[in-house]
């Protein structure tokens, strides 16, 4: 798809530029590194190249065993990092400046050596002036070893310097190609793009407009293989279904008049049949209340006799108590009952 690949495209040269800058990063701390060490060897040999002029400037005028240890300890340090310098600078030049270094720093040795050799031997004694003549030219010659000594260890700090500021050039400069690299393939590319999505959203912001419209027959033609195609399939995709939705829609609104229309006349024969039932509720209640008028009238009849009943069975009861009192008397007073047993009497 044209615009997701030119996306993509933006994506990979950004994370190549990232990339490159982390390489030239490394490649940039790794020179710079190797470049300071460098400057260190060589100003820690021009710090030791110093301290050990002033060691046997001190030694010559004071002349005793501390002072000699420290001079020799100092001219074999000297040694050990110009060894070290000989495995860190690999320049061809620098090389040869180690090696007049070496030789250098192997003569100051012998020179120095005999010197001292000469004023033990001597001892307190003053020199004739033969030997004083021999011991100048000595201390000329070792002067001028310790100078030559200065001047070529200057050289290897200048190409240290050298080194350093080349790496922070390259380093600038590769940065700067790749920033730019970086902007003007975005920019093309974004140009690109920019003029190609433009367009087209024209074609789907007119045909929006149009189908927003109510113009559900209208269709978005737009060619090619990208997103913007995609999109446009999918408008008159969505166009064709809108359009078969209103047609339901439709159809449904007039089958749903229709059956308002019968559910009116269901509705209609309904509020009839209700009131003829209302009418046959009213003279149900009517007859209702009539039974339960006549039911209480009963009720109250029923209730006249039961106490009728009761009062004729009482008094019934009451004469047949009387009459079986009056036997008892009849019998206690020697005469025969007057009335039947059990209190039943011949009507």
């Amino acid at each position: 798809m044209l615009v997701r690949q030119r996306l993509r495209i933006n994506e990979a040269v950004s994370v190549l530029a990232l990339l490159v800058m982390v390489a030239l990063s490394f490649l940039v701390s790794v020179r710079v590194e190797g470049a300071l060490e460098k400057a260190r060897i060589a100003d820690a040999i021009m710090t030791a190249s110093y301290e050990r002029l002033l060691l046997r400037t001190d030694y010559y005028h004071t002349p005793g065993d501390r002072a000699k240890v420290q001079l020799v300890s100092k001219h074999a340090q000297i040694g050990a990092l110009l060894k070290e310098a000989g495995t860190i600078f690999t320049d061809p030049e620098d090389r040869t400046t180690i090696g007049e270094l070496l030789a250098a720093n192997e003569a100051t040795g012998k020179l120095s050596r005999s010197i001292r050799a000469k004023l033990e031997e001597r001892g307190n004694s003053p020199p004739d002036p033969l030997s004083r003549e021999l011991e100048d030219r000595r201390f000329n010659q070792l002067n001028m070893k310790i100078y030559e000594t200065i001047m070529l260890d200057s050289r290897l700090q200048e190409s240290s310097n050298r080194a350093l500021v080349s790496s922070l050039q390259a380093a600038g400069g590769g940065i700067f190609l790749t920033l730019f690299l970086l902007g003007a393939t975005a920019f093309i590319n974004s140009r690109l793009l920019g003029r190609s999505i433009a367009g087209r959203l024209q074609l789907l912001r007119d045909g929006s407009m149009v189908i927003g419209g109510g113009e559900l027959k209208h269709r978005i033609e737009m060619s090619g293989d990208d997103e913007f195609t995609e999109l446009a399939d999918s408008f008159n995709e969505m166009t064709i279904k809108l359009r078969d939705s209103y047609r339901n829609l439709e159809t449904e609104i007039e089958e749903r008049r229709r059956a308002e229309d019968k559910l009116g006349a269901i509705n209609a024969d309904l509020a009839a049949s209700r009131s003829e039932a209302v009418k046959l509720l009213e003279q149900a209640q009517v007859a209702r209340r009539e039974a339960e008028q006549a039911s209480a009238e009963f009720r109250r009849g029923n209730q006249e006799l039961t106490l009728l009943n009761r009062a004729m069975v009482g008094r019934e009861l009451r004469m047949i108590e009387l009459k079986e009192e009056v036997n008892a008397l009849c019998v206690k007073a020697g005469e025969p009952p007057r009335y039947p047993a059990g209190g039943e009497e011949q009507v």
